[in-house]
């Protein structure tokens, strides 16, 4: 990741490819490359549709309110639950606020996590993520 203007941006260049990567960071990248038409010259006709259509997406989920800031606090906040990084990941993009929504995305969570610690995650997700766009 490549911090340009206070907004982080992906770097392909030389990257690791398997890095798993944010909705808010995608969308922090289509923000800052939105107006470059072209950008991958010819063959990516279609290019502009398709970050449109992702833009317009994200524009409508918990990313659009996300910053690198909220990313660093959530994920030192959820290193005491041991939740895989697939998981994690789903949480920041999904920012579940109930416990049915934590079942939904954490396997076999009532054996690894018990009532109280449920109770503890969302109390952080809610403490280090911003609510979705109304």
């Amino acid at each position: 990741m490549v911090a340009t203007g206070g907004v982080s941006a992906v770097d392909t260049r030389g990257a690791d490819r398997r890095r798993m990567i944010s909705n808010a960071e995608v969308h922090a990248f289509l923000i800052q490359k939105k107006d470059e038409d072209n950008l991958y010259g010819e063959g990516f006709e279609n290019l502009q549709t398709v970050k449109y259509e992702v833009l317009n997406y994200l524009s409508r989920t918990p990313a659009s309110v996300q910053s690198e800031r909220h990313i660093r606090e959530f994920m030192a906040a959820m290193e005491p639950f041991g939740l895989t990084k697939g998981e994690k990941l789903n949480i920041l993009n999904l920012r579940p606020g109930t416990e049915v929504d934590l079942f939904l995305i954490i396997e076999e969570l009532a054996s690894r996590l018990d009532t109280e610690t449920r109770e503890k995650l969302l109390m952080e997700i809610e403490r280090t993520l911003p609510p979705p766009a109304a």
